[in-house]
């Protein structure tokens, strides 16, 4: 989608931003899951970055 909206010149920025966001959701999605680890235990946690998969 992102090629058919941007154009040739504006793809590099495009596929740059949209590789920082992942990685940046990666990061606080994974912090987030390791402070609730203690709560959840380790099913919970793992129950959890599968449904993140998912959607």
């Amino acid at each position: 989608m992102s090629c058919r909206l941007l154009s040739e010149k504006e793809r590099g920025l495009g596929n740059g931003i949209q590789s920082a966001g992942g990685m940046i959701g990666n990061l606080l999605s994974g912090g987030a899951v390791l402070m609730a680890y203690p709560y959840l235990g380790w099913k919970g946690c793992m129950a959890i970055l599968a449904l993140g998969n998912v959607y």
